[in-house]
C-alpha cells in the first residue's frame, strides 16, 4: 500500500472541496464549509480517542478562549460542559490541542490565528499531574494544548514571508504562546527548530529549551501527509491528567504570574457589612514574596508553632501532618502554648498577652501551595469587595 498515494488523494478531495466552495456567495459559510472539510477528514483519520469540535475553552481561572475552529479534546474521558449544534465549551484539561483553519493565509489571518492560538495556552491551569514512566511516577506541571494554523493557500506570498512574519509576532510574545506548526496545503510546513543537528522542535517543552528559530520545508503535495503524522504524534505524546470539576465550582483567579484560590470568602463588617470580600493582589504578592524567601515547614511544625502539642494530636502520622505548607510570620509572632495564652513582660516586668498572634488564622492557595496567614497581618486596606 503506498501510504503517499493515500494522502495525496486525500489532498486533492480538499482542493476539489475547496474550488467547489468558492461559489458559496456569503464569505461567512464559505469559512464554515472549508474548516469543515478538514474537520471532516481528521475525524476519519485520527484513532477514536480523540474528539473534535469547535467553540470555546475555559480554564478554573474563569478564563475563555477566543472561537476556536476544530478543538482536539479525550473524548473517552471528558464531554463539553456546554454543547450546541454549532458550538461547545470544553474545559482545558480535557485539550489535546486546537487547529486554527483559514482559506488564504495573509499576514492578517497569520495574526488571527496566532492570537487566538495565544488565548488558549494562557488557560493553562499550571496544576501538576503525575506521568509515568519505566519504573517511575514523576510530578510534573500540565503541559499545554498544541496550537496550529492550517491554510489552504497562500494570499499572493510566500513561505519565507510568512516565516518573518511569525518571527515579528514571536518576538513580541513568551514561548509558552508560540505555535507548534504552520501548514498551508500543497507548499509546506513551518516550524521551530534547534542548533543541534536542526533538530525540530514542535512539542511545547522542546520549544521552550531548544528552539532557536524557525525553518520552512517545502513538502508540496505531501504536506498533508506530514501535517497529520505530526499532529498525531503531539497528541499522542501529551498527557492530559485527570479533571477535578470542583476547580470549576471554587475557581482560582489569576493574579499577576500568581494563580490564588481560598482568597476570596471573606464577609464584610463595619462599613463593608454584607459585601463579599477578598484579599487585594497587592497583599497576596507581600505574603508569596516574603514565604519565597523562608523555607517550609510540615504541617506537623505548623500545629506545634501555633498551638503546641496539644494541636498536633490527630493529625500525627497522617499524610496530612508531613504535607508542606508555608507560614506568613515577618514579626515571629508567638501561638498558644499548650493550651495557655503567652505571657510576655514589658521592661517594667508587667506582665501582657501580646495582641498580635499566629491564631487566629486561615490558609490560602497560591500556585497550588498552601499559605497559612495570621489574621492579625491584614488590615482593612489588604481588602476589596468581590466583583
Amino acid at each position: 500500500m503506498d501510504i503517499k498515494q493515500i494522502f495525496k488523494y486525500a489532498t486533492e478531495d480538499l482542493n476539489r472541496e475547496f474550488e467547489k466552495s468558492k461559489h458559496i456567495s456569503h464569505n461567512g459559510n464559505k469559512g464554515d464549509y472549508r474548516e469543515d472539510q478538514l474537520y471532516f477528514f481528521l475525524q476519519k483519520m485520527l484513532p477514536k480517542k480523540y474528539g473534535l469540535g469547535t467553540g470555546e475553552i475555559i480554564s478554573p481561572c474563569q478564563e475563555v478562549s477566543k472561537q476556536t475552529d476544530i478543538i482536539i479534546f479525550n473524548q473517552l474521558e471528558f464531554t463539553p460542559l456546554l454543547a450546541s449544534k454549532n458550538i461547545q465549551v470544553f474545559p482545558i484539561e480535557s485539550v489535546y490541542g486546537i487547529v486554527e483553519v483559514k482559506s488564504e493565509l495573509s499576514k492578517e489571518k497569520l495574526i488571527e490565528g496566532l492570537e487566538n492560538i495565544k488565548s488558549v495556552k494562557s488557560l493553562n491551569p499550571q496544576d501538576k499531574i503525575y506521568r509515568m514512566t519505566p519504573g517511575n511516577i514523576n510530578l510534573v506541571i500540565r503541559e499545554r494544548p498544541v496550537g496550529i494554523i492550517f491554510a489552504y493557500s497562500l494570499a499572493n506570498n510566500s513561505l519565507k514571508s510568512i516565516e518573518k512574519n511569525i518571527k515579528e509576532w514571536e518576538a513580541q510574545n513568551h514561548r509558552e504562546s508560540w505555535p507548534n506548526l504552520i501548514v498551508i496545503l500543497n507548499e509546506g510546513l513551518i516550524y521551530h527548530c534547534g542548533n543541534i543537528d536542526h533538530i525540530r522542535c514542535l512539542n511545547n517543552n522542546d520549544i521552550l529549551q531548544y528552539s532557536t528559530g524557525t525553518t520552512t520545508v517545502n513538502f508540496k503535495e505531501d504536506s498533508l501527509f506530514h501535517f497529520y503524522s505530526i499532529l498525531l504524534d503531539l497528541c499522542n505524546g501529551s498527557m492530559l491528567g485527570n479533571f477535578d470539576l470542583q476547580r470549576y465550582f471554587n475557581p482560582y483567579e489569576k493574579m499577576g504570574e500568581l494563580i490564588v484560590r481560598g482568597h476570596d470568602r471573606f464577609q464584610g463588617s463595619g462599613s463593608n457589612f454584607g459585601k463579599k470580600l477578598k484579599l487585594t493582589k497587592s497583599f497576596v504578592e507581600k505574603v508569596y514574596n516574603y514565604c519565597k524567601t523562608q523555607s517550609k515547614i510540615t504541617h506537623d511544625d505548623l500545629f506545634l508553632k501555633i498551638g503546641g502539642n496539644l494541636a498536633v494530636q490527630g493529625i500525627e502520622g497522617t499524610n496530612f501532618s508531613k504535607l508542606n505548607c508555608y507560614l506568613y510570620n515577618p514579626d515571629n509572632l508567638s501561638g498558644i502554648i499548650n493550651g495557655q495564652l503567652p505571657v510576655h513582660k514589658n521592661e517594667n516586668g508587667q506582665v501582657f498577652i501580646p495582641a498580635k498572634m499566629l491564631v487566629p488564622n486561615f490558609n490560602i492557595d497560591i500556585n497550588n501551595e498552601i499559605y497559612y496567614i495570621p489574621q492579625c497581618y491584614i488590615t482593612a486596606n489588604d481588602y476589596e469587595e468581590v466583583k
